[in-house]
């Protein structure tokens, strides 16, 4: 998959063509669907029927796919988003897990640049959380993510948090 973020030759210093995502080719969804990873979608308003395209053809098809709207009062985001991930990690402390279902859906968290920095940090420590090493801890939804404009500026002048944006950027489509 193609990026397009201007790229410089080593070297010379002289600025490579871009390479326009604007297609979708088949095999990066087939990618997107096999991969746990993260998934970001920049621009357009396909988001969505991407995101529920990857979802179907994945293992989360099993659960549900909910939408999040990122720009939600706190309140919302606790109760829709947040609740639910930390439901999904199993406590460390557990010698053996609860019996629950392994992949319960994916979120896809729609103009996730419109978070608030508290909320951004909550998530954030989510999704380390559930990257820890720590045996049976793991997070068991897939996150998806829609934003449209790109967010690397906002990463640059701080606007949005960087750790979050590198976990949330595993797989970047350009629509």
């Amino acid at each position: 998959m193609f990026v397009d973020y201007p790229l410089r030759a080593s070297g010379g210093g002289s600025e490579l063509p871009r390479y326009p995502a604007s297609v979708l080719d088949e095999t990066d969804i087939t990618c997107a669907t096999r991969s746990a990873a993260c998934v970001l979608f920049t621009g357009g308003r396909t988001a969505r029927l991407v995101a529920e395209r990857i979802h179907r053809e994945s293992a989360w098809r099993w659960g549900p796919f909910k939408v999040v709207d990122c720009g939600a009062s706190s309140a919302v985001l606790d109760r829709l988003l947040f609740a639910p991930l930390a439901a999904d990690l199993w406590p460390a402390d557990s010698q053996v897990p609860t019996l629950r279902p392994l992949q319960p859906g994916t979120f896809l968290l729609e103009d996730v640049g419109r978070l608030a920095p508290g909320a951004q940090a909550q998530l954030r420590d989510l999704l380390e959380l559930a990257a820890t090493e720590i045996p049976g801890r793991r997070s068991r939804r897939r996150i998806m993510a829609s934003t449209p404009e790109p967010l690397l500026p906002r990463v640059t002048d701080g606007s949005f948090d960087e750790t979050l944006f590198y976990r949330l950027n595993a797989i970047h489509f350009v629509l």
